[in-house]
């Protein structure tokens, strides 16, 4: 991780599952990859890495959900992870509409987003950093569970896109771009049997959907890439 103002390295993070019984670790290495005097541990769920590191206002923080339904903020300081000192989010995030995150978490600066499940419903979620609110219902992908970490893009004419992707529930995965303004998914793509591999049932989008200029790359569980 880096700082987004200065560009300096401060930290590197490893996260270990079920490092001791069902406890899941951050641990935090320095430049010469030695562990700092501090780790994170969440116990009795699972964290969904990858962990999303950011700075706010000269501060370092990372976000991360659980398979529980949490969502945690915390703050880095010279390598020590602890929840905030001060704000909404000195307790880790929880609400009844999300019983467990399902993909990792990204953050635009003003709100959280990840792939989660109410009951059997999967969606798309969002919560805001400033007051731990979601101020939007999920957009539902059905029975489609949303497990890849999402990426999104500025566009000059409607502004900030997510892009998420699916898993092949009935048969079929889907990419989600979700205009955040209007909370709204305003494009789908569906994959067609007829795409490589053709002799291959429909596969998981499993690897990051990244959108790094104007094309959109996703990766399958079958060991395929799409650009």
């Amino acid at each position: 991780a880096f700082d987004w103002n200065t560009f300096i390295y401060y930290s590197t993070y490893v996260l270990m599952k079920d490092y001791s019984g069902t406890d899941d670790r951050i641990y935090v290495l320095d430049g010469n990859g030695d562990l700092t005097a501090n780790g994170y541990s969440v116990a009795g769920t699972d964290i969904k890495g990858p962990l999303h590191w950011n700075t706010e206002s000269g501060t370092h923080v990372i976000y991360f959900g659980t398979t529980d339904g949490r969502v945690y903020k915390l703050v880095d300081t010279a390598g020590v992870l602890a929840l905030p000192a001060a704000g909404a989010w000195t307790t880790y995030f929880s609400d009844g509409a999300l019983d467990a995150v399902t993909s990792a978490v990204t953050s635009d600066g003003t709100n959280v987003y990840c792939g989660g499940i109410d009951g059997a419903t999967n969606g798309i979620y969002k919560i805001r950093i400033s007051d731990k609110t979601m101020p939007n219902a999920a957009i539902s992908t059905t029975t489609r569970a949303v497990e890849t970490p999402p990426s999104y893009i500025t566009y000059a004419t409607t502004g900030l896109s997510l892009f998420f992707g699916t898993k092949a529930a009935g048969g079929t995965s889907h990419i989600y771009r979700v205009n955040v303004g209007t909370w709204s998914v305003d494009a789908t793509y569906t994959e067609a049997s007829s795409e490589p591999p053709t002799d291959d049932a429909e596969s998981d989008i499993t690897a990051v959907v990244s959108v790094p200029t104007f094309n959109l790359y996703v990766g399958e569980a079958n060991g395929y890439m799409h650009s």
